[in-house]
């Protein structure tokens, strides 16, 4: 899934992830695959048992600077925050599974209700 993401040509400016073991690979190997920078990548451990709120929260917290953000986590927090951000309700996140959403915002303290689309689903049993 770490190559499809980068051939799709998802390339973030951070990389904000859980502090849980899979989690932590998972976040590895896509900094790996998409050369990211060490500094690039950072640890949130309070993703790991995050509801909606609480991610909400983290992420109107980034820093500005940081114009496309790439999540790894868990759900079902980061399903119940897709289909929030997007009003649509998603279907359930596989292991592995990588959604892209457009953000129409300026800022991260701004994220709210429906101010993203759905560009990409995809996850590895569309593949088999």
């Amino acid at each position: 899934m770490a190559r499809r993401v980068r051939d799709f040509g998802l390339a973030p400016d951070q990389l904000v992830t859980s502090g849980a073991k899979r989690a932590l690979e998972t976040a590895k190997a896509l900094a790996c695959e998409l050369a990211l920078r060490p500094d690039q990548v950072l640890v949130q451990p309070e993703f790991y048992t995050a509801g909606l709120q609480e991610l909400l929260c983290l992420l109107r917290r980034q820093n500005d600077q940081w114009l496309h953000l790439m999540v790894v986590g868990h759900n079902p927090g980061l399903q119940d925050l897709g289909g929030y951000l997007t009003g649509w309700k998603l279907p359930k996140f596989p292991t592995a599974a990588v959604v892209h959403m457009h953000l129409r915002i300026d800022r991260w303290c701004d994220l709210d209700l429906a101010h993203g689309t759905v560009e990409l689903l995809d996850y590895p049993k569309l593949h088999r």
